[in-house]
């Protein structure tokens, strides 16, 4: 199979093509860490493979519409608002 051929069928298939598609599984993937882990964006862009922290920070802002820090803290607010709304037995509604 040729390159060419192999990302057309690839794009018709996820509707993007291949290196977009391991871009954003890359930055999925980055997201959960920036979440779940205190490594810095350096360090997580470098367990996914980017060639610095200006070319994740830039990918992922093309991705998300924010940078890996906006993107943190954002998800750290929500935690907390989350973690806030069900302590009160509030499980539809979170409150602000």
């Amino acid at each position: 199979m040729s390159p060419s051929h192999f990302t057309r069928i690839f794009s018709s298939t996820t509707g993007m093509p291949p290196y977009r598609f391991v871009l954003k599984e890359r930055i999925n993937g980055s997201k959960e860490m920036l979440i779940s882990t205190r490594l810095s964006a350096s360090a997580i862009a470098s367990t996914y493979g980017f060639s610095s922290q200006s070319h994740f920070t830039k990918v992922f802002r093309q991705f998300t519409g924010m940078t890996p820090k906006q993107y943190k803290a954002g998800a750290k607010f929500h935690k907390l608002q989350l973690i806030r709304s069900i302590a009160i037995g509030d499980y539809i509604y979170i409150r602000k």
